[in-house]
This record gives structure tokens, C-alpha cells and sequence, in this order.
């Protein structure tokens, strides 16, 4: 059957935007996306996004794996080792940009906690 398109929607908001898809396979296909909230060319919030698919028509529920306000981080990745979700992302931070990682704990969505700054440069 045919799937639905666009697989995602931004939430409310002229400014607000969606980036940085990644797809991961493991049992079925994970999308993982990024969602901005602007106002006044302004990032307020990041959210990351998480869907799933067995057959990339189909997406299941969108859920909410990790967010943070203000200013928020740039060029997330979702990468998949040894049966746990990390996420790498770059957030500018007066005069300089650090780079962190951030691990998945208790094997669950929405349970992501920043475990260091890896550089900044």
C-alpha cells in the first residue's frame, strides 16, 4: 500500500523546520530527524525525532528521543554501536564550538543524558 507523505511535518510555526535525516537499519528501519523552533531567525529549542518502518511506506509514531533550548546544536548524527544509540552534534557556544556525544541509557527512547565534550574549537 502506498505510504504517507512527507514522512514527517513540522510543528507550528512559519520559522519552524525539519534536517538532518538519518535512517539506521536493525530489525527494521529507524529515522531519526532534527526539528527546529525559530522565531525572529532565532533558534529557541531542538528537538531530535525518532520513527520506525518495515517496509520505508509505513512510519510508526514519532518519538521524542532528546531535546535541548536555547541555541541548540547543528549537524546531529545517530550512529548505532554495539546495541546502544549515540548522538554527535556540534552547538556554538560564544567563541568557540564544541562538539559532544551523547549516550542512550536504560535501552529507551527519551533517555539520553550528554556524557561529554569531546573538543572545542
Amino acid at each position: 500500500s502506498p505510504g504517507t507523505n512527507p514522512i514527517a511535518a513540522r510543528t507550528d510555526g512559519d520559522d519552524n523546520y525539519l534536517s538532518d535525516p538519518a535512517i539506521i537499519y536493525d530489525d527494521k528501519y529507524k529515522l531519526y530527524y532534527r526539528e527546529c523552533f525559530s522565531e525572529n531567525d532565532h533558534v529557541k529549542k531542538i528537538n531530535i525525532w525518532e520513527t520506525t518502518s518495515t517496509d520505508l511506506a509505513n512510519w510508526s509514531e514519532h518519538n521524542l528521543i532528546y531535546s535541548e533550548p536555547q541555541n541548540g546544536f547543528i549537524s546531529p548524527s545517530v550512529i548505532a554501536h554495539s546495541n546502544k544509540l549515540y548522538i554527535y552534534y556540534i552547538k556554538p557556544v560564544e567563541n568557540n564550538t564544541e562538539f559532544y556525544r551523547c549516550e542512550e541509557i536504560n535501552n529507551g527512547l527519551s533517555n539520553f543524558e550528554k556524557l561529554e565534550i569531546i573538543f572545542f574549537i
